[in-house]
Formats: structure tokens, sequence, C-alpha cells
């Protein structure tokens, strides 16, 4: 019987759940920047034609501005 030969690590066990608790800890209390969402809209004669008159809604990185864009 397999679970009868099995042995834990109790404390290595409890070393890495402490661990994972700290970066859990970490992410939730760490401030975040939110990303900025653009809209970007397609006008006028150009190629391709498949874009022409179409509106998009693009979300951008944290650090990105719009005129990085």
């Amino acid at each position: 019987m397999r679970h009868q030969t099995v042995t834990w690590d109790a404390e290595k066990i409890s070393e890495l759940l402490a661990y994972q608790a700290k970066l859990w800890d970490q992410i939730r209390t760490t401030p975040r920047q939110k990303p900025e969402y653009y809209r970007v809209a397609f006008y006028g004669d150009f190629r391709p034609a498949l874009c022409q008159g179409k509106e998009y809604i693009v979300r951008g990185e944290p650090w990105q501005q719009f005129t990085d864009l």
C-alpha cells in the first residue's frame, strides 16, 4: 500500500507554504498601475481597405502614453 510508505517532510512543507503566503500577500498589497484604454479609428482612403471605417478599443500597457500608441 502506497499511502503507508510515503513520508512527508512537514518542516519543508511549512516553509514552502509560508513563502507562498508571503508572495500572495505581496501581490495583494503592492499598488499596480492601471492600463489605459484608447479608441482607435481608421478614416480616409488608405490601404488595406479592410480597415477603412473601423473602430477598435485598444488597451495600452500601464507605462504607455497616448503619444506612444
